[in-house]
């Protein structure tokens, strides 16, 4: 795609959002934050970061409290949901569900452990996973609670390995970032046949930094009509 075409339909894109956040497009796995199609490969689509390509289908779909406890319930059982807010309201996680498709004619293969939540200017988070929250409640010399357990199992835990026409579904859960970063962005890595990294970013912004960076693209957009 030409400089210019992608300028423009990354701008239409932006006033969609906006004009549509309210009916669960700009959809978010924190308050506050709407999608940035500026720093992204994928495409929005009612919500849900789309990646798609000869070799894979990926959907990343941000959760919110009644999503999440509802793909728990479903892919446990399990109707306590540990990764909830704290009980002032402040969120402690940021969580997604994971879809992956391969298309390709050949294995592909997927360690959740390299995937990131990375939030300027350094904060990065990796993804947990039931190894992890044991590993942290025995540094402390205590048990992991029971629902950590169960609910667990809704996680990508371990490796994947998708042959030809292969799909997996799970969640990405991360520590939310702290002091309120004006953005942060997901990385998903997947490794092919050849052993070729193929790499997928979602990005999302508050709505002032959005518009500064929306602002950015105008102008590079009027100065390329010159």
């Amino acid at each position: 795609m030409r400089p210019k075409q992608a300028i423009i339909k990354t701008l239409a894109l932006f006033f969609l959002l906006l004009a549509t956040a309210t009916a669960g497009l700009g959809s978010s796995p924190l308050p506050g934050y709407l999608p940035d199609p500026t720093a992204t490969n994928g495409e929005l689509m009612d919500g849900v970061w789309v990646f798609q390509s000869s070799k894979v289908v990926i959907r990343l779909t941000p959760l919110n409290d009644d999503t999440r406890a509802a793909y728990i319930l479903k892919r446990t059982g399990a109707r306590v949901d540990p990764f909830g807010p704290r009980p002032d309201g402040s969120y402690r996680f940021v969580s997604f569900l994971l879809e992956i498709m391969n298309r390709s004619d050949g294995p592909l293969a997927f360690e959740p452990q390299k995937c990131w939540l990375l939030a300027p200017p350094g904060e990065l988070k990796l993804p947990v996973d039931l190894g992890r929250i044991q590993t942290g409640y025995s540094v402390n010399e205590q048990e992991m609670p029971a629902e950590f357990t169960v609910a667990g199992q809704a996680l990508f835990n371990g490796e994947q390995h998708l042959p030809p026409g292969r799909k997996v579904t799970g969640m990405l859960v991360f520590s939310a970032p702290k002091d309120d970063p004006r953005e942060f962005r997901v990385e998903i890595p997947l490794v092919d046949s050849r052993g070729k990294t193929l790499e997928y970013k979602a990005a999302y912004a508050t709505e002032k930094r959005l518009n500064k960076k929306m602002k950015k693209l105008q102008k590079q957009r009027e100065k390329g009509k010159r």
